[in-house]
């Protein structure tokens, strides 16, 4: 088991954690049933943090599980289909209908697309 040493904002404390993986089920929109294999530390209380240098790490595992189960594009191949086309993010949007925003939330996996969305996606 690996251990590392944090600062922890929260507590204002610096101490070592355990690295702990966990399977978990996770919800994304309507799937609720998503298993996820997620990341924390463990300090020495035995509470679980979310990874202080990532704390999105877990978010975008169950982004991903989510296209997976979808049958959806994983954000890198949306943006490696949006540069093949030689188009910024803006344009990109435009030309879709879709948002700037969105657009660079998917392409940053912050965001899951929409089926239309992704629709638009495949058509492009």
């Amino acid at each position: 088991m690996a251990k590392k040493t944090f600062y922890n904002e929260e507590l204002n404390t610096t101490e070592e954690y355990s690295e702990v993986w966990k399977y978990e089920l996770m919800r994304v929109k309507d799937i609720s049933d998503l298993i996820v294999h997620n990341h924390y530390w463990k300090d020495s209380r035995g509470e679980l943090w979310l990874d202080f240098d990532d704390p999105n790490e877990n978010f975008r595992k169950a982004f991903n599980a989510y296209r997976n189960r979808k049958g959806f594009m994983q954000p890198n191949e949306i943006k490696k289909l949006r540069e093949n086309l030689h188009l910024s993010q803006r344009v990109f949007s435009e030309r879709l209908g879709i948002s700037y925003a969105k657009v660079s939330q998917i392409e940053n996996n912050k965001r899951v697309q929409t089926l239309s969305q992704e629709v638009s996606f495949r058509k492009a």
